[in-house]
């Protein structure tokens, strides 16, 4: 990828929501504040209620700041007055980019979660798209294993919400957790640490070449199983072409299923864009573009363990 593109991104990072299980049902007003318009009933099971929580909601830019952050979980310990049992059940990250479209980083963000998907052996990976318009919509994993609850996902913010000022935005998700309430941790700035943690695991050499085989095998399958229907390999890669990372990963595709003595030449020309691809080039990656970009995302963590309020936070 073009490093002065990669290089201009800028992503902020955030809470987007996060959720709370307690033994005590929510209480309706709080020193006259209604709390129903602030906490959202998630389900019941047995004697324990789930709650999900917007920190913008409650205090207007909570969800970057963190001591306004504090502040709204302080008012939701309120909202409980009297539990027993109150803890942290699940909290989401944002990383929102205000300027790109959904399709320039895309691909970037793509490749990302597949290494994490690989990395924390996740079963359950998918994207999605647009039913009538075949718009791409969405790129995610999920991970559920005994000891780990993750999910992550890419998704077009500025197609669900058109009048909102993100155009993209990355969440990473941590479920089924337990953590005190206001135990004087802080495990909102612990959890995004670990996050950050976990992607510096997923990028490793293996790791990639672990994502690029499992694409490559998939692609080989595909093309055999269905070779009426592909057309010739060029067209049929334009169909596969967000799973090609790589130069040489095309070049062995041509090689393997086409001739192995043009491959080179057949590559460069899909990479650079021909007449078959109509021009289009092909957006690849190698190791160090994810690196440049966990550093884009490191900062904007930074950034956000940071934040301080300079006026005094009042819930809304």
């Amino acid at each position: 990828m073009n490093r002065q593109t990669l290089a201009s991104l800028q992503v902020c990072c955030g809470v987007d929501t996060f959720e709370v299980t307690t033994n005590k049902p929510l209480l309706v007003s709080i020193g006259g504040i209604t709390s129903k318009g602030h906490l959202q009933p998630c389900n019941t099971h047995g004697l324990q209620f789930k709650y999900k929580v917007n920190p913008d909601k409650v205090i207007d830019g909570a969800s970057g700041n963190i001591d306004k952050l504090k502040a709204v979980f302080e008012f939701v310990k309120k909202c409980f007055d009297g539990a027993t049992e109150l803890f942290i059940s699940r909290i989401d990250y944002r990383f929102d980019d205000m300027s790109n479209d959904y399709n320039r980083f895309y691909k970037l963000n793509r490749l990302l979660l597949s290494m994490l998907a690989v990395c924390f052996n996740s079963s359950n990976n998918y994207s999605s798209s647009d039913l009538l318009t075949a718009e791409k919509l969405t790129v995610r994993f999920d991970c559920d294993h005994s000891d780990l609850h993750i999910s992550g996902e890419y998704y077009n913010k500025e197609r669900q919400e058109p009048s909102g000022e993100v155009k993209t935005r990355l969440e990473l998700r941590s479920r089924q957790l337990y953590i005190p309430f206001l135990d004087g941790s802080d495990y909102e700035s612990f959890l995004l640490a670990e996050w950050l943690e976990r992607i510096n695991e997923a990028l490793t050499a293996d790791t990639f070449n672990s994502v690029i085989q499992i694409c490559t095998e998939g692609i080989i399958e595909g093309y055999k199983t269905n070779i009426e229907e592909c057309g010739n390999l060029t067209e049929y890669f334009v169909s596969v072409r967000d799973n090609i990372y790589t130069t040489r990963q095309l070049s062995n595709l041509y090689g393997i299923l086409g001739r192995a003595d043009t491959a080179r030449q057949s590559a460069y020309k899909y990479r650079h864009g021909d007449k078959k691809t109509k021009g289009r080039k092909l957006p690849c990656f190698s190791l160090a573009d994810l690196i440049l970009y966990r550093d884009k995302l490191e900062q904007a963590a930074f950034k956000f363990f940071e934040t301080q309020s300079d006026e005094l936070t009042k819930v809304a």
